[in-house]
This record gives C-alpha cells, structure tokens and sequence, in this order.
C-alpha cells in the first residue's frame, strides 16, 4: 500500500474560468480531519493545504497481471 493512497479530484476551478487547481491529481495523505466534512491534506513533497473531504478519492494502485501457470 502507497503511503500517499489518495489523489485530489476538485476541478471546480476550473469551472469558474480559473486556470485550474495547481492540486488537480496529485498524490496526498490525510493527516487530520476537521469540522464541516474538512480534511488536512499533505502532498507528496510535504505541503499542507486544507480541502474539502469531497475532492478525495482512492489511488488506483498499479496492479500486475497474475502469471499463468
């Protein structure tokens, strides 16, 4: 299992005629979870950010094919 097992998923930024979330797809763990469905969040390099717990979703961990016997 990765140590960083979540991916950000938010494209609201998109859709507000923004140039995208700098976080969009990128790796990150929970570290403390808050009030109002808030999470603490930090990334594969060590940044904190606080998001919505929404915009999380599971990795897809890379799964190798089962060898045939």
């Amino acid at each position: 299992m990765s140590r960083y097992p979540l991916i950000y998923r938010n494209r609201l930024e998109i859709l507000w005629g923004r140039s995208g979330s700098p976080l969009f797809g990128k790796r990150c763990r929970i570290v403390a979870r808050g009030a109002l469905n808030s999470r603490l969040i930090e990334l594969q390099d060590g940044t904190p950010h606080v998001v919505s717990g929404n915009s999380l979703r599971a990795a897809a961990e890379k799964l190798t094919p089962a060898k045939k016997q």
